[in-house]
């Protein structure tokens, strides 16, 4: 099959999970795949510090910590941090850097998901850890990325050229079949891959449970939920047919 193909075919096997989530109860798909989902996520952050670490240890070949910002070799200052991965036209870090990290060590996406959440816990207390420990967790696994971008290649350039040639996906791809071997990698690469996943399966069921409130409609039926599902899953196949860089401002703006 052709990439194009390719593609079709996942975006139709992932709206299927989309479809399953939003109109099923929790318990029936989303609280059983979910554990696995954590366990990916789990092996995926774990194994990525494990393998820059040893890899920085290595007496064959070093990885030098953020070598990738500090290509000429004299020493690690902030300025590097904020030059060297400059978009062209001396656009300024701040505000665009949560803007480039808006789900991920910055992110407000959580808030999105208290009609799901406030469902499922038991006591409003627990919306501390739920909320304030997803932001937290997320944080971290967004932060191993960010320091693994900037140890694996060996100057910015490199990094620039891994992503020219095919996206951030291919950063992704690269370090973790380096650091962690074929079938290691390939795990790791699922880890990240379930983060968008989970993202659009908790939107798309947060987003009918928000307008069934809003408009006040009876969601215990079936067809009551398609009612408003129906309606968001075109809207959202339409979305998927929108260059990703440009949907990506519209989440960002939305996401702060």
């Amino acid at each position: 099959m052709d990439k194009a193909t390719v593609i079709s075919v996942w975006t139709l096997i992932i709206f299927a999970y989309y479809i399953l989530a939003t109109l099923l109860p929790v318990d029936k798909i989303i609280g059983r795949i979910y554990p696995f989902f954590g366990a990916l996520l789990l092996f995926m952050s774990v194994g990525m510090v494990y393998g820059l670490v040893s890899a920085h240890l290595s007496a064959t070949d070093p990885i030098d910590f953020f070598r990738t910002v500090n290509a000429d070799g004299q020493g690690l200052t902030w300025e590097k941090f904020t030059q060297n991965f400059q978009v062209k036209g001396d656009v300024p870090i701040w505000p665009l850097l949560f803007l480039t990290i808006s789900c991920g060590a910055l992110s407000g996406f959580h808030a999105t998901q208290t009609p799901l959440m406030a469902r499922c816990a038991q006591n409003e207390k627990e919306g501390r850890f739920i909320f304030y420990g997803a932001m937290i967790t997320e944080g971290v696994i967004a932060l191993v990325w960010c320091a693994v971008g900037l140890s694996f290649y060996e100057n910015p350039q490199a990094l620039q050229d891994a992503i020219s040639a095919g996206s951030p996906s291919k950063v992704v791809y690269d370090s973790s079949l380096h650091f962690l071997g074929f079938i290691g990698g390939i795990f790791a690469v699922l880890g990240v891959v379930v983060l968008p996943i989970t993202s659009g399966d908790t939107a798309f069921r947060a987003a009918r449970l928000q307008l069934a409130e809003i408009f006040g409609l009876e969601q215990r039926t079936l067809v009551k939920r398609l009612y408003i599902a129906v309606p968001l899953f075109v809207l959202g196949f339409i979305v998927s047919k929108v260059d990703f860089s440009v949907l990506w401002r519209y989440f960002t703006w939305a996401n702060k």
